[in-house]
């Protein structure tokens, strides 16, 4: 009888076992205790899976950032947007114009013209090329794959870093430009008044790096040297031919981003004037930029997959 009593409990107990297991607790574990009323539920953590790709990520979009942010080429681009300063400082102590709205069409011009199609460009061309031609000629390329980490794993999280690091370092010039023009007209009630050129610029900004810095990071898996093919690209594609007009300047990204600032600033303000840039909403824009990122990346990722850097 005693025995049967055993056998009985051990059959209990190994039922309760794999119901264990198929819930995805360890075998031994306490059942989750309903929380009293008015208390919070603990959050269930990540699978381990998960929380290791989380850790990885993080781990290489910090060094992605200390890499750039800390680069001696990233000092000269400093002082150079520091120096830049000095073009609305000069526009405030001598207005060429007393029209209204003055001010915020230099701020426009300055953004547009000064920073998109040329600084935040080249930038770029410098640090998108970079990301993945320095981690070969370095050799750490080699060291990273021999972890336990995908190199789509790479190419995300690099680029993710890339697009944080550049992206600061263009948005906090630009919003210092804005806190010199803005107030010009309203004080700084203008500054309020009219965010929308603010977060259309910063905007525009961010499509420019995301979609540039994922075209770039393409080219430097394809060729050996992409400073090159990528100083034809800035220089014919994105400044020939923007400028020439006609439906083919549609096609390059500087009018997709002139499109959708313009767009987007005509949008919430009828008075501000035509588009001279594009006849289509600021939202198609950007999902352009967009598209034309995951497309480089996707490329990217597939060209590395082929290749074997042990």
């Amino acid at each position: 009888m005693v025995k049967g009593d055993k056998s009985g409990k051990a059959r209990v107990e190994k039922k309760k076992e794999v119901e264990e297991e198929d819930a995805g607790r360890p075998v031994g574990a306490q059942l989750p205790v309903a929380a009293p009323s008015g208390t919070r539920a603990s959050a269930r953590p990540l699978p381990p899976k998960t929380r290791a790709i989380t850790n990885r990520g993080l781990t290489l979009i910090w060094l992605t950032m200390r890499t750039i942010l800390f680069d001696k080429k990233t000092i000269l681009v400093i002082i150079m947007l520091l120096a830049l300063l000095a073009i609305p400082a000069k526009w405030l102590s001598e207005p060429p114009s007393d029209e209204e709205g003055a001010a915020l069409q230099a701020f426009l011009m300055i953004v547009v013209i000064l920073y998109l199609q040329f600084i935040v460009l080249y930038v770029c061309l410098l640090y998108g090329s970079s990301i993945i031609t320095s981690e070969v000629e370095d050799r750490t390329l080699t060291y990273l794959l021999s972890r336990p980490i995908t190199k789509l794993e790479i190419i995300l999280f690099k680029y993710i870093g890339y697009v944080i690091s550049v992206f600061l370092l263009f948005a906090l010039p630009t919003i210092l430009n804005y806190l010199m023009l803005a107030p010009y007209e309203d004080g700084a009630s203008g500054l309020s008044k009219n965010a929308d050129f603010l977060a259309f610029c910063l905007g525009g900004m961010f499509m420019g790096i995301m979609a540039w810095g994922a075209f770039f990071m393409m080219l430097a898996t394809m060729v050996k040297n992409p400073l090159m093919p990528g100083l034809v690209y800035c220089l014919f594609w994105e400044s020939l031919i923007t400028n020439i007009g006609g439906n083919i300047s549609k096609v390059t990204l500087t009018y997709q981003i002139r499109t959708f600032i313009v767009s987007g600033i005509s949008e919430t303000r009828s008075a501000f004037g035509d588009n001279p840039w594009g006849d289509y909403p600021s939202w198609q824009a950007f999902t352009a930029a967009i598209v034309m990122a995951i497309v480089c990346l996707l490329i990217a990722w597939q060209v590395m997959k082929g290749k074997d850097f042990h």
